[in-house]
């Protein structure tokens, strides 16, 4: 049992094993919750209803936009700056992007909330809904983009300090408390407007709880308040997170584009549906996510040290380990799919979602394959490449989604879902990169990365 124990204690000792576990725990809940409590919504809510609400909660999400990919620069600069000791530079970053989260958040809301009904006018109405109680909902959910905004900006300090349990427990509070709600306003026969609601002041509640955590965790390094650093911190702030920014544009397009886009052409009732299933395709790129996601500020880390040989090892271990399980993980989902929907959601529902949903398994199995060359590139300093392949495979996305849901329905939207495959052309050009720094590094950082 010896060789067990000690190779149990390096696991645990290694922070981006332990990180990936924690991303592993935030990947579970809400794949519990998923499954546990969405036939619940529906049988209670209807498919409408439902659908309503998933259309407020993909308008908040897109309403990420406006962060422009801050949080990640945010975290990526935290990671190297206390791996450097440069506590002007840490200081610089820290204030300035929660000055910039302040002031984007002033700015925006005002007409964000004045103008956010006008998007109901891009929704089918139906006899249960009218186009007056869509808009109703999205302004509602339009008060949230603050809290949205300073929650992202106060756990991206705990993410560059590769300290991931504190976000893990921010967001599942979130979704506990906010799923508790909304399930005992469904249980006493109250609106979506209220549900709504009560997601909003559950995001405010966790906001000012992260900025709290947040403010604790940079005590001990003794930051300063200054908006105004040293220029090259600043120009390189400013350029990371124009690429970081693009890279989330298409992050968003993909994670919510695509449920407005179907409520547009299919209805509300076809947003249920297709929200469902997606959700639970989803999950296999939101686990590679979570495996992968504690790479991005370790890679960073290891570039400030010199130690490249570790990343291309990380890099490649990673891309395998993912590539076997998630061919696990969609055999047994192709296999079983039949049967788990009909025994989740019905007969009826399931007949009318099944070949919808094995194309997006398949699609999101290979799209999740990106998780490690997309925290890496980041990680490395090039970012460049995710909005690049995020931007082209979220808008043609967007496109198809018109395009083949008129004629296909929600099967079309399904197949529209696979231009996002563009994304594994990051896989290759961030081995190339990673070899071509290797090659630049002189022989001797070579010999000491390898304890030679």
């Amino acid at each position: 049992m010896d060789p067990l124990v000690v190779q149990f204690r390096k696991f645990k000792e290694n922070r981006v094993i332990r990180n990936s576990f924690y991303g592993a725990i935030q990947f579970i809940v809400p794949l519990l919750l998923l499954l546990g409590l969405t036939p619940v919504f529906i049988h209670k809510m209807g498919t409408e209803n439902y659908g309503l609400w998933m259309v407020a909660t993909s308008a908040l999400g897109l309403m990420g936009i406006a962060e422009f990919g801050l949080n990640t620069a945010i975290s990526k600069f935290v990671a190297e700056f206390v791996e450097s000791r440069n506590t002007d530079a840490l200081s610089a970053v820290v204030s300035t992007g929660m000055a910039a989260y302040i002031l984007l958040g002033i700015v925006l809301i005002v007409p964000l909330y004045i103008f956010s009904p006008a998007l109901a006018g891009i929704f089918k109405p139906s006899e249960a809904i009218s186009e007056e109680q869509i808009g109703a909902v999205i302004r509602i959910m339009s008060l949230g983009f603050i809290p949205l905004l300073l929650r992202s900006g106060a756990m991206a300090i705990p993410v560059g300090l590769q300290r991931f349990r504190v976000p893990v427990i921010v967001i599942i509070i979130y979704q506990l408390t906010s799923y508790i709600a909304a399930l005992a306003i469904v249980f006493l026969r109250g609106s979506v407007a209220q549900i709504v609601e009560s997601t909003v002041a559950v995001l405010w509640i966790t906001a000012l709880g992260s900025l709290f955590v947040a403010w604790r965790m940079l005590q001990p390094f003794h930051l300063k308040f200054i908006i105004i650093g040293s220029r090259e911190v600043l120009r390189r702030l400013f350029s990371f997170t124009l690429a970081s920014g693009l890279t989330a544009l298409g992050s968003l397009i993909f994670g919510f584009a695509d449920r407005l886009a179907v409520g547009a052409v299919l209805g509300l009732d076809a947003v249920a549906y297709y929200t469902v299933i997606v959700s639970v395709a989803a999950k296999i790129l939101q686990l590679s996510g979570s495996l992968a996601g504690a790479l991005m500020p370790a890679v960073s880390t290891w570039m400030a040290s010199g130690n490249i040989q570790r990343v291309r090892a990380y890099f490649s271990k990673a891309t395998l380990i993912l590539l076997g399980l998630n061919t696990l993980i969609a055999g047994t989902l192709l296999v079983l799919s039949g049967p788990l929907l009909r025994l989740w959601l019905g007969v009826a529902f399931a007949d009318h979602v099944l070949v919808p949903f094995r194309i997006l398994i398949v699609v999101y199995a290979l799209i999740s394959l990106d998780a490690p060359a997309y925290n890496v590139a980041t990680g490395i300093g090039h970012p460049g490449i995710n909005a690049l392949t995020g931007i082209t495979g979220g808008c043609l996305m967007v496109v198809l989604i018109f395009v083949l849901g008129h004629s296909l329905g929600l099967l079309g939207a399904a197949l529209a879902n696979g231009a996002y495959l563009v994304s594994l052309f990051v896989i290759g050009y961030v081995y190339l990169q990673i070899n071509r720094i290797i090659k630049q590094t002189p022989i001797g950082i070579k010999k000491q990365e390898l304890g030679l």
